[in-house]
């Protein structure tokens, strides 16, 4: 990533957070420390208010006078935009997901405090593609923060786009992080016992809840982000599943993924083989077919269908 994406995502994190570390900021875009020190100079150079406050709990703050404005579209122009998104939805163009990220970003931005624009898209011909966000990115943001600085535990619903549902969990937000275009929380989840990545983008509502929590001085971001970077990326990642012959044709019939691959074994069974950017989105499917389903890779993902195992295994003891 070149120095002006660096730069930029400095900017836009700080504008947005309270409080960040140079800790923080060099595990995000995987540079040292000194690197952002260096960066936060320059952006000082430009005359971008950007301060310090020294000691254990300090960090880098930006003035709240101080916005970056956005660029807006017109009607026209954002029209056209939702136009191209909806007119590949169905083809296999490889950045399919990253436009429709891009195109749901151009609208949050271009439909803020413009009401007039909204109603006018909502009764044009075109299909918007919504996620039914109740909260501004600002007002995400502004929770997410309060809860971090109080350690609350957030309770979020959280909309997942190949499954088309909208669920309920239960977070503690360990850190807030902006990473190539895009806002996540890295938390802990109560409802499945290990810490994961929330896109700001998919969670519909947030809210902060009375229950207190600490974040574990065993958690190292930089740790985190080595083991999880496929999430920032945008690596998909592959996935086997053993079917036996009792579903195989079933699954041999129905087109799942534009990447699968199916192999055929000796005793009729068969693997199916495609990738899928977020494993979450797979795990319910799987374990809708019951024992006639194995999980060959990855292994996280079979670990994750162990578990399930055992908790039902515990309900119908």
């Amino acid at each position: 990533m070149s120095k002006i994406a660096h730069l930029i995502e400095v900017l836009i994190t700080l504008q947005y957070k309270k409080l960040t570390t140079a800790s923080e900021l060099a595990q995000v875009l995987k540079v040292d420390k000194k690197t952002i020190y260096r960066y936060i100079n320059n952006l000082n150079l430009a005359n971008v208010p950007i301060h310090t406050i020294k000691g254990r709990y300090g960090g880098f703050y930006i003035d709240e006078t101080f916005y970056m404005k956005p660029p807006k579209l017109n009607f026209q122009e954002l029209q056209s935009i939702i136009a191209i998104e909806q007119s590949i939805e169905d083809s296999n163009f490889p950045l399919k997901r990253d436009l429709r990220n891009a195109v749901a970003k151009i609208k949050s931005i271009c439909l803020k405090d413009d009401k007039e624009l909204e109603e006018k898209l909502e009764g044009s011909s075109i299909k918007l593609y919504n996620l039914g966000d109740t909260l501004r990115l600002d007002e995400k943001i502004d929770k997410i923060n309060y809860s971090m600085e109080r350690g609350r535990t957030l309770d979020i619903e959280y909309f997942t786009i190949n499954k088309n549902t909208l669920y309920e969990e239960n977070v503690d937000p360990y850190n807030l992080i902006f990473k190539d275009g895009d806002w996540y929380i890295v938390g802990y989840s109560h409802d499945e016992d290990k810490v994961k990545v929330y896109r700001l983008s998919r969670i519909r509502n947030i809210d902060i809840t009375n229950d207190i929590y600490m974040k574990p001085k065993t958690f190292s971001l930089n740790d985190f982000l080595t083991n999880s970077w496929g999430v920032f990326n945008g690596e998909k990642q592959l996935v086997k599943v053993k079917f036996s012959k009792n579903v195989a044709e079933l699954i041999r019939k129905v087109k799942w993924s534009s990447t699968q691959e199916i192999e055929d074994l000796d005793d009729g069974s068969m693997i199916l083989k495609f990738y899928i950017d977020e494993l979450g989105d797979i795990k319910t499917w799987i374990l809708g077919f019951g024992g006639e389903a194995e999980v060959i890779e990855p292994l996280s993902l079979r670990a994750d269908i162990n578990e399930e195992i055992k908790k039902l295994l515990n309900i119908y003891k």
